[in-house]
């Protein structure tokens, strides 16, 4: 899996995403070849020193705090459900509707976490922000996993054999149905979002009360949400620059008043 997981990192261009994906992947695997528990906070720990001690400059982009908030806010959200859940003390098996219906609730459930968590930077970094990101991910991710991907893997073992067209075409169709399904959101009234970008302090205390939450146990970490929801009014302190750079400094936009004389 290690080689396969390289593989797929080095055509997908190994941006920040993809390398923290492949570190905490190959840790993950490293942790169930020697029985050891395989997502935690030391994965994300691992993969953040790595990717900083190779690329310091990518602490400032939006591919490395996205990526990060998402997943480090997936496994705190996770384990602390975990926890509830093994206080609870239900181990009984739902049947296959049950499966079916708790495999939809983790998707919805994952991405209202992976949307809120990433939300700041999005609106920080791009001014925008997606209204119909649960209903997009409800669509697609079931479809990707049920459709799409088991048609590539039988694409995959027909092709020595020449028989790749057929699963290949059912491939390519539950790839069009995505695509549909995602344009036709981004279509809709209301799908999208334009706000003011925050000011950095805005962004520094979302972090430090995000981590809060995140990192600590026990009920002393919701400390950090009178912190969070004051970070997150940060469009309303927010004032327009007198001059925008982009990162490469190839474009420059400045701010003029017009003269009314």
């Amino acid at each position: 899996a290690l080689p396969t997981a390289l593989g797929y990192a080095v055509l997908a261009g190994f941006t920040v995403p993809t390398e923290r994906a492949f570190l905490m992947t190959g840790l993950m695997l490293a942790g169930v070849m020697l029985d050891r528990r395989a997502l935690s906070m030391r994965s994300v720990a691992w993969a953040a020193a790595v990717i900083l001690l190779c690329r310091p400059e990518s602490l400032v982009g939006p591919g490395f705090q996205m990526s990060f908030a998402a997943v480090t806010a997936l496994i705190a959200a996770y384990s602390a459900m975990s926890d509830w859940h093994r206080r609870q003390g239900n181990t009984s098996t739902p049947g296959l509707a049950g499966r079916f219906g708790r495999y939809l609730l983790s998707v919805i459930v994952t991405t209202v976490i992976a949307s809120a968590a990433t939300a700041p930077f999005a609106i920080y970094h791009f001014q925008h922000a997606a209204a119909f990101g649960l209903v997009a991910n409800a669509v697609a991710v079931p479809l990707a996993a049920l459709w799409v991907m088991p048609a590539g893997i039988v694409t995959l073992a027909a092709m020595p054999f020449g028989l790749d067209a057929i699963p290949l075409t059912v491939m390519c169709s539950g790839i069009e149905v995505i695509l549909s399904s995602a344009g036709y959101l981004a279509q809709l009234p209301g799908a999208a979002f334009d706000f003011a970008a925050p000011p950095v302090w805005c962004l520094g205390l979302t972090c430090i009360a995000g981590l809060w939450l995140a990192l600590w146990r026990g009920r002393w970490r919701l400390l950090g949400v009178p912190g969070l929801i004051f970070s997150l009014a940060g469009p309303v302190f927010a004032t327009a620059p007198d001059i925008i750079i982009d990162g490469d400094a190839r474009l420059i936009a400045v701010l003029q008043a017009k003269d009314t004389e």
